[in-house]
């Protein structure tokens, strides 16, 4: 790239130097995030009732085509967390009911075949 900025970047520039430090002022006040404070409880009690209301009618729509909701998949998920925890726990009863606790008897060595007497194996 050539050392001399294109024009856009240029323009772009001398925006940012008029705009910048005013915004930057602007936001590290205590008005701005009393203001943003605000905003997001608002926001969080407007989306909280629209929200329910959407996802009722979106869960109706679901259940007609035959699709989980996200409820249905909240109850998936902690059915299979749960079969996950009893899978281990079976897993570590039989793992314990092979493992003996004293180590198994060695099996007796066959004798050593003595002269002119064959062994009986």
């Amino acid at each position: 790239m050539s050392p001399a900025k294109r024009p856009w970047w240029r323009a772009f520039d001398r925006v940012e130097r008029k705009v910048g430090k005013p915004l930057e002022d602007a936001v590290a006040s205590s008005a701005y995030m009393n203001v943003m404070v605000r905003g997001m409880k608002v926001q969080r009690t407007v989306g909280g009732a629209v929200g329910r209301v959407a996802s009722g009618a979106v869960g109706k729509v679901l259940r007609v085509a035959q699709l989980p909701t996200r409820g249905d998949m909240r109850r998936i998920s902690r059915e299979i967390t749960v079969l996950t925890g009893e899978v281990r726990a079976l897993k570590l009863a039989q793992q314990q009911s092979e493992s003996p606790s004293t180590p198994a008897p060695k099996r007796p060595e066959p004798a050593p075949e003595q002269e002119g007497v064959p062994n009986a194996d």
